[in-house]
């Protein structure tokens, strides 16, 4: 009958818009705890209402609760990259300038793009991107965000773009998996070398055959048909 009669949801969704919203940021509750009063995950509890979910969603569509660069955005204002890999999502965003956007909506900040505040926000009316997105998104990012950078061993650096859809690829299925690979050859995502700060070089390769370099390749050769993958990624030295 509480569902039935329809103004009670509303009032609870108000109260909490109106009132418990303003309080808890009042006591300085962080971004991330109040979104976590939101998590309808079953590590967090059964819900009591899906009905009450809908109303809160519509609520707080327009509210600004996710914090983006020196700003807060609203549910309806905002895209996250796929909530998959646990930290991967923070670690696609840390390598994209600060306000970049993706069909009008924008990405949060570091620290909000993660598999579990990100899977919240999603719920909530926030849009999800598909993997093969990530490919185009990543193809522009902030160069100096996504230097080369040496593995621990020393022996050899890492291209993050790279490592990145690596992971991505990893962790989603087999559908989304062909339509990554698709994307990311018509992408500027291949590490063909690098400057001398780091920053890389990279190229789709549309219509060629990618290869790793011999050990004496020391430098990019754009042979009609083939690229070749940077060497400082490929071998030591």
């Amino acid at each position: 009958m509480w569902v039935e009669a329809g103004a009670p949801l509303s009032e609870a969704v108000r109260v909490f818009r109106d009132g418990l919203l303003p309080a808890l940021r009042n006591e300085h509750q962080s971004p991330a705890q109040i979104l976590g009063l939101l998590d309808r995950s079953p590590a967090a509890g059964e819900n009591a209402s899906a009905a009450l979910h809908q109303a809160m969603t519509s609520a707080l569509a327009r509210e600004p609760l996710v914090p983006a660069g020196e700003t807060f955005i609203a549910l309806a204002e905002t895209v996250v990259p796929p909530t998959v890999g646990e930290t991967l999502g923070d670690d696609i965003r840390r390598l994209l300038p600060d306000n970049v956007t993706v069909g009008g909506r924008r990405l949060p900040s570091i620290g909000f793009c993660g598999e579990s505040l990100a899977r919240i926000v999603v719920d909530h009316g926030a849009d999800a991107l598909p993997a093969a997105a990530v490919a185009g998104l990543l193809a522009n990012a902030e160069p100096s965000r996504s230097k080369l950078y040496k593995h621990a061993s020393g022996r050899f650096s890492i291209d993050p773009v790279l490592n990145a859809l690596e992971r991505l690829w990893r962790a989603v299925d087999s559908g989304e998996r062909r339509e990554l690979e698709a994307a990311a050859r018509t992408a500027a995502v291949f590490p063909v070398t690098s400057e001398e700060d780091g920053s890389a070089v990279r190229v789709p390769v549309t219509g060629a055959a990618a290869f790793y370099p011999t050990r004496s390749l020391r430098s990019d050769v754009p042979l009609q048909g083939i690229r070749f993958l940077a060497h400082e990624i490929c071998w030591d030295g």
